[in-house]
């Protein structure tokens, strides 16, 4: 085991003793000229007991590209367009939370009914049905969207603080209601679908 190391001791020394070697008795090497493949050519060594262990020598220069980083500015983020993507403030939030606190964890919590529409909050899908109950139901629509924003949500956080929607009751069907998407949601929220 002491042969295999001395042994490969010797060898390592050996290798970088030829390598220095070469390398002080290499020419001035114009850079100008410099290949970009690497040849190698081997040289053998002799040592005892193990034979002869092959060495590679570089024979020429290497002109190898240092890699560079190019700083690019960042543009500055730009806030999203309120009506796209609107992030309510944390009043908002404090109100919707006081409006909507339950301890249930199923059921329904009517949050506002007058004879213009029924509103319930749907405890377990954390969503608000608007049930709108008289003809026009825009008019409706327009009453219970004033009502939340009578409670201090803007318009835009109806978008996005819960899923609110609108739907017409039995009566408002009888009487010739058309389906329109835009009805649906509040009015200042995207079209689902569109």
């Amino acid at each position: 085991m002491k042969t295999i190391l001395i042994a490969l001791i010797v060898a390592f020394v050996t290798m970088l003793v030829a390598c220095d070697t070469d390398a002080e008795e290499a020419a001035p090497v114009n850079v100008d000229t410099l290949s970009t493949e690497t040849t190698f050519t081997t040289e053998l060594a002799s040592i005892s007991p193990m034979g002869e262990i092959p060495t590679p020598v570089a024979s020429s220069v290497v002109a190898t590209p240092i890699p560079t980083t190019v700083s690019v500015p960042v543009p500055t983020p730009r806030p999203f367009p309120i009506g796209d993507y609107y992030s309510p403030t944390l009043e908002e939030v404090a109100i919707w939370e006081a409006l909507t606190a339950d301890d249930r964890e199923l059921g329904d919590k009517i949050l506002s009914e007058t004879d213009q529409y029924k509103m319930k909050y749907l405890i377990s899908n954390r969503q608000v049905s608007i049930t709108v109950k008289t003809t026009p139901f825009e008019e409706g629509k327009s009453a219970a969207e004033e009502w939340l924003t009578a409670q201090g949500l803007s318009p835009q956080s109806l978008c996005v603080i819960s899923r609110i929607n609108f739907h017409p009751s039995q009566e408002v069907m009888n009487a010739g209601y058309q389906y329109k998407a835009e009805n649906t949601v509040p009015t200042s929220c995207d079209i689902p679908n569109s």
